[in-house]
């Protein structure tokens, strides 16, 4: 009890200085718009006022629950094991969990601000969240993904590396903007969906990472109970999931010596396309050293492969590079064939032409010129035709 009161007397005075620095600033800002207004007639005008720096975005102290509707959220503190109601309009300390207990047919949600124009929102019953506790003064923040709906909606400008969103196996940061992730337990393993709606958010993984995904783009992330295997589906939009494929032993010419350079695919992820993660700790196939053997298949929409690659973690000299050859186009080579072919024949049957047409153009029809040329050939060897042997005979 003793516990439960100090607690509530933090987050209290934690609550009233957040308001205080609010109405601090407000002040300040009031007083700077009147130092601005133009002077009275007859008074000497006061000096010009800079115009005021941009407000640097930060998180509140402490989450505050805004609005509740169908069911009731529920708050666990830092350090208790007591579910209790939350109030609209208090403030809760970051380190606490939340969840949304409501019938499904009452639609419930709920929404704490965490921030001006920022709140993380419970969508569906039984959706739950835990945030990480933070230091005096941080400015980032975390959210801790539990299971069911949870939506976050941010500013569209917020900068880089001020909010992450974890779950089990996987962590997105660079938020901003809206997203919803949607949290699961399957027969294979846990399956979170993660959905940009606007904005961006970018998301990494063990072996795989998605540099950035924008608007309505959406992928389906599939990770067994022991974090062996992993799948990731297209399901909306176009971007890339770049796949980690170990190390590759390449000599560096400055040096002189050998030097491991990552390998990777950077395979574009869209709808029904499909990426598949093998892991297996082997402490003997490694010389004892017990990195992970990894196997990485990739595949289209239409469910054909386009890449496996298989390799021990930092050991160039267990990799085995692709090993998907491209099927070859036989259409396309036939078509190169006969368009070769053709030009051939085009190229052969140029330069009769021009022999043919030569005797024409200087002497006649190529006709006269032949036979002229047939029977002159005889009488220029000293060989009688036999009708001029019988004339003269006669």
């Amino acid at each position: 009890m003793k516990t439960t009161f100090s607690l509530k007397a933090v987050c209290r005075v934690l609550a009233l200085a957040a308001v205080s620095c609010v109405f601090a600033q407000e002040s300040a800002e009031n007083t700077a718009e009147s130092a601005a207004e133009p002077a009275a007639e007859g008074e000497k005008p006061a000096a010009p006022v800079a115009a005021p720096a941009r407000k640097e975005f930060r998180f509140l102290p402490l989450m505050r629950l805004s609005e509740v509707h169908g069911g009731i959220a529920q708050v666990l503190l830092p350090g208790e094991s007591a579910w209790q109601d939350a109030v609209v309009g208090r403030h809760y300390p970051f380190g606490a969990e939340v969840r949304l207990v409501g019938d499904a047919a009452q639609s419930p949600t709920a929404r704490f601000e965490i921030g001006p124009k920022a709140a993380i929102l419970l969508v569906a019953p039984g959706s739950a969240f835990a945030t990480r506790e933070i230091a005096i003064g941080e400015k980032s923040r975390t959210v801790l993904l539990k299971k069911g709906t949870v939506g976050l909606d941010l500013p569209r400008s917020l900068k880089d590396g001020l909010i992450t969103v974890a779950a089990a196996d996987f962590a997105c940061s660079n938020l901003a903007g809206e997203s919803r992730f949607e949290c699961g337990e399957t027969a294979e393993g846990r399956e979170v969906v993660v959905r940009v709606v606007t904005g961006s958010l970018s998301l990494q993984g063990r072996h795989y990472g998605i540099a950035r995904m924008g608007a309505a783009n959406q992928v389906r992330i599939l990770t067994s109970p022991d974090a062996l295997f992993t799948s990731l589906l297209g399901e909306s939009g176009d971007y890339n999931v770049l796949l980690d494929c170990g190390v590759k032993s390449v000599l560096d010419p400055d040096t002189g010596s050998n030097k491991d350079v990552p390998q990777t695919i950077d395979y574009p992820l869209s709808p029904k396309c499909a990426v598949k993660i093998w892991r297996k700790v082997s402490e003997k196939a490694a010389g004892g050293s017990g990195r992970m053997a990894v196997a990485i298949q990739t595949f289209d929409a239409q469910g054909r492969d386009k890449n496996f690659r298989a390799f021990f973690e930092a050991r160039s000299n267990v990799n085995t590079g692709e090993l998907i050859v491209p099927p070859r186009d036989t259409a396309k080579e036939e078509a190169e064939k006969s368009k070769s072919a053709a030009e051939d024949v085009e190229e052969v049957a140029a330069p009769s032409t021009e022999s043919s047409s030569a005797p024409a153009a200087e002497g006649g029809s190529s006709t006269e010129s032949s036979s002229t040329e047939g029977t002159a050939a005889p009488a220029a060897e000293g060989t009688a035709a036999p009708a001029a042997d019988s004339g003269d005979g006669l």
